[in-house]
């Protein structure tokens, strides 16, 4: 019944029908506007037929209240998205920071036992620079006193970042004693590590 009509509306008036040569004998044709001045409407009025039993404007309403409510959802999803992005970035960053840390804390146990072999070659009795010293055994009291003291006053510097307490290290093996950790060498002096040495660190080697 629906494609009937459907077709029904569809379909112009057909010129041999007692209405359209009603419409003719007042001057009508086919195509133009009704009315004195021709300016009418020249198609039918569309039928928009209503199913169910709810009043006018409620289709409207409903469909309004269901483009805001998808609205809705999407801003939702978006800020979930948005949200499990900076997660993903800040795991990024941490993880990036937690591998150049443990990397550098690994360089600086070597480079702390190379600063200490130069040192005492070059005559310095000690550095906060230099190792720990292992904890005393038994009942050395001596022992205990000496590293309890060497503890307190490196205690602050074993405090701070291990990036830069290996830079202040890495400094002090290339000012002092002409040696880059990461080349494994002592140069000759100032002039010729800067000509031959690439740079204080890994990533300029």
């Amino acid at each position: 019944m629906a494609e009937r009509r459907s077709d029904a509306l569809a379909t112009p008036l057909a010129s041999d029908t007692k209405g359209f040569q009603m419409l003719a004998a007042m001057g009508y044709r086919l195509g133009q506007g009704i009315g004195k001045t021709i300016i009418g409407r020249a198609a039918p009025v569309d039928v928009n037929l209503k199913a169910g039993r709810t009043g006018l404007g409620v289709d409207e309403a409903k469909r309004g209240r269901d483009a805001a409510a998808q609205q809705e959802r999407q801003e939702r999803e978006a800020k979930r998205l948005r949200g499990q992005d900076g997660m993903r970035s800040t795991f990024l960053q941490d993880r990036g920071a937690s591998f150049a840390r443990r990397r550098a804390e690994g360089h600086l146990v070597k480079a702390r036992v190379v600063c200490e072999t130069l040192d005492q070659r070059d005559g310095i009795a000690e550095s906060q620079m230099w190792p720990l010293p292992p904890p005393p055994q038994g009942d050395d009291v001596a022992g205990a006193d000496a590293a309890d003291a060497a503890a307190d006053c490196a205690s602050v510097w074993e405090d701070l970042p291990a990036e830069q307490r290996l830079s202040e290290v890495l400094d002090h093996l290339r000012q002092r004693h002409h040696y880059c950790f990461f080349c494994g060498c002592q140069y000759n002096g100032e002039e010729d590590m800067r000509e031959s040495c690439p740079g204080k660190w890994e990533d300029d080697h």
